[in-house]
């Protein structure tokens, strides 16, 4: 019940955060066998050290009747404490599970590169210690074109003992508001059969 509630009070100020204007990048990875969709955006509140964040997901499988298919809603808080430093609260509801997460994120961001690490505790059926690292780099190709590439790496170690790893990669061109070019969906690195053409595909994005 206490999961709810923390995802519910994070809706209604992504609700209020996203009807003020902002901008909503949207990107969208078709590989051999599924389609992934999502967008995202962030809004700091007013004047305050408060900032919002929300990331909107969606994966379907290209078969007519797949168990493959699934979505991820992600809604966080988070309270500047300090430069590059903010204390962040997590909601996330996904296919099988509702999720809050309380933890401390790093966040640096420059012209060419943004980097954060979020490292949370995850209460949920299965309580975990989460790792979630960002990493962008677009260094400038001309005036209007830029070389674009994103990694992000999350590691989840279960109370219990075990550990799981999931990694995404973009690497492309950035035009003015438009993004493309090939991309991984999320995997485990260390899974030899997960690894190989099937996973690679052409992504596109806009910020709308």
């Amino acid at each position: 019940m206490k999961i709810k509630r923390v995802f519910l009070v994070l809706v209604l100020i992504g609700q209020i955060a996203y009807s003020q204007d902002i901008s909503t990048p949207i990107e969208g990875l078709s590989t051999s066998t599924n389609f992934y969709y999502q967008h995202s955006f962030h809004k700091t509140i007013g004047e305050s050290k408060f900032s919002f964040f929300n990331l909107s997901s969606l994966k379907t499988s290209y078969e007519k009747a797949s168990v493959n298919n699934s979505f991820l809603v992600r809604n966080q808080i988070f309270y500047n404490i300090h430069k590059n430093w903010n204390l962040g609260i997590t909601g996330e509801l996904t296919n099988g599970q509702k999720i809050a997460r309380f933890g401390l994120q790093y966040l640096l961001k420059r012209k060419t590169f943004i980097t954060s690490l979020y490292s949370n505790i995850a209460f949920s059926n299965n309580s975990s210690f989460v790792n979630m690292l960002y990493f962008e780099y677009k260094p400038k190709i001309s005036n209007a074109t830029n070389f674009y590439s994103r990694i992000q790496i999350q590691t989840t170690t279960y109370f219990g003992g075990d550990t799981q790893y999931s990694n995404l990669y973009r690497f492309g061109i950035e035009y003015k508001q438009l993004k493309l070019g090939i991309g991984m969906p999320w995997f485990n690195p260390f899974n030899a059969k997960k690894r190989g053409y099937k996973y690679l595909g052409l992504f596109i994005g806009i910020i709308l």
